[in-house]
């Protein structure tokens, strides 16, 4: 499992740490730069959201959008 975050989901993921789940997460950097933060360790991230679900889709990964 992969959390995808995009758009206003990046403020709600960096302001809301979850150890649980934090090293699933794939935050999208156009938004961080947007929104002029980083996103600390073990949070990953990826050039472009859409981009990233595409190539995922492509591999066989299933989405689930919430």
């Amino acid at each position: 499992m992969r959390i995808l975050v995009n758009a206003d989901g990046v403020a709600a993921v960096l302001d809301t740490p979850r150890p649980d789940t934090d090293c699933l997460t794939l935050i999208c950097e156009n938004t961080l730069k947007r929104i002029q933060r980083i996103a600390p360790s073990p949070l990953q991230t990826v050039p472009a959201s859409i981009l990233a679900l595409a190539e995922m889709q492509r591999d066989g990964w299933c989405y689930v959008r919430a």
